[in-house]
């Protein structure tokens, strides 16, 4: 017998199937996962080539084999950012969009972008402070971000903070890569798409707590009693 629900029952057991559940690891977590998964392969192909010394000035002549470990990096780099901007639009095209791609997704782009930060420093490509400013900006959001979750505020993405990944990810990337190659210096290439980079890293990151910050401050300043309960 059919209960009035439409769901069917298991023989044998009086309890109703509900409906199928869907498996999270659809093509955009994948995708993402996999983002998360080639990061510490640019890691060791960075340390490898730091390590044996086979670093060289960009305009070196030969290069040496630090040529081919840095290309390796950045061909991965450059990769998994290209997974960034496939994941979400197939998930929103496809109505596949998760819990765990909600999670996985920002992580992955953060742990990326600190990835490459923190291994160009001993590299002599990227100034500290300069990684400092990227990751902090990246840790001042995501705190904003949590806080106002937990009032019921969602802080979605602004354009301003998608300019700052694009030029985040180019950027890097070209540093990463850092040896000349076609002709074009490379690196002179990435330092000026760095001081874009942290343009709108520090101007995106104003304008999320010009327009968040005062409105979580008043919130906070509130008497425990007056504040609507949780949930």
């Amino acid at each position: 017998m059919t209960p009035a629900n439409g769901a069917a029952n298991v023989p044998g057991s009086t309890t109703p199937l509900g409906p199928a559940r869907r498996s999270p690891w659809n093509v955009p977590n994948i995708l993402t996962a996999s983002r998360i998964a080639v990061i510490p392969f640019i890691m060791l192909l960075m340390w490898y080539e730091h390590h044996m010394g086979w670093e060289r000035d960009a305009n070196a002549s030969p290069a040496g084999p630090g040529r081919w470990t840095s290309f390796g990096a950045a061909f991965l780099y450059l990769v998994a950012a290209l997974t960034d901007l496939i994941d979400g639009r197939i998930a929103r095209k496809t109505g596949t969009q998760t819990v765990l791609g909600q999670l996985l997704d920002p992580l992955a782009d953060k742990l990326l972008l600190a990835a490459g930060c923190i291994m160009l420093i001993p590299m002599d490509r990227l100034p500290a402070w300069i990684a400092f400013v990227l990751i902090g900006r990246e840790i001042l959001v995501t705190g904003l971000r949590g806080i106002a979750s937990t009032r019921g505020v969602v802080i979605a993405a602004q354009e301003l903070g998608k300019r700052k990944a694009t030029f985040q990810a180019i950027s890097i990337n070209l540093l990463v890569l850092h040896y000349r190659w076609l002709g074009l210096d490379v690196r002179a290439i990435g330092q000026v798409m760095l001081v874009f980079a942290v343009f709108y890293t520090v101007y995106s990151g104003w304008d999320y707590c010009r327009a968040f910050l005062p409105g979580i401050i008043e919130a906070s300043a509130q008497p425990p009693s007056s504040r609507p309960p949780a949930g």
